[in-house]
């Protein structure tokens, strides 16, 4: 689980730090990072709407997502307790992909609002 820790956390690191990044208008639309969906890429108007209502839930997704991470990343290898982080690890992964879909949603909706488009 140490392996699977670490690459949480950093994933975790990554993904706010794009969304951060690009609702502070430092990352512009592009083909490799940030909230990719039509109506968010459509300007950079909406690129940066859509980033900025993304922001909280992708925050909260981003630390819940570090600290099933963490917790992982430093459990003991094997026993009752390496099956309870486990669990802990699923659920921390689950809540947190839950808080990046519905941020998606909210950015779609924000880009929207400013003109974004759908295709």
């Amino acid at each position: 689980m140490i392996v699977a820790g670490v690459v949480a956390v950093l994933g975790a690191v990554v993904i706010v730090g794009v969304v951060e990044a690009a609702a502070r208008g430092r990352l512009g639309v592009n083909q490799l990072a940030g909230i990719r969906i039509p109506s968010v890429m459509a300007s950079d108007a909406a690129w940066v709407a859509g980033h900025r209502a993304a922001r909280p839930l992708t925050w909260i997704g981003g630390l819940v997502f570090a600290v099933a991470g963490a917790i992982a990343a430093t459990a003991p290898a094997s026993g009752l307790a390496a099956d309870a982080v486990g669990a802990v690890f699923g659920v921390g992964v689950a809540i947190a992909l839950v808080c990046v879909v519905s941020a998606a949603f909210a950015a779609r909706s924000a880009a929207l609002r400013v003109g974004g488009r759908t295709r």
